[in-house]
């Protein structure tokens, strides 16, 4: 352990300088198409018990949230009220 000199400790200055760090803003990762249907095929899976749909339009409904540039698991919700069903 390094020894401290007197000197060092009893300094006149003023108060310690803190410095604070914000975090660091990270980008939301942009997910691939595969990595983005995958999700697709949790959210329906979870969806189609809640509303009691037909497995059948998984597709459809994918095709339409495509379509309508609502293919990212943040505007699922949004994409299913378009397209008709209530949440």
């Amino acid at each position: 352990m390094p020894k401290v000199s007197e000197k060092s400790t009893k300094s006149k200055s003023s108060a310690p300088t803190v410095t604070v760090r914000s975090p660091a803003v990270v980008a939301p990762k942009k997910l691939r198409e595969s990595e983005k249907r995958e999700e697709f095929r949790k959210y329906f899976t979870k969806l189609k018990r809640k509303l009691d749909l037909d497995k059948n339009l998984e597709n459809v409904i994918w095709l339409h949230l495509k379509s309508i540039k609502m293919d990212t698991p943040e505007l699922f919700d949004k994409g299913i009220q378009n397209f008709g069903y209530r949440l």
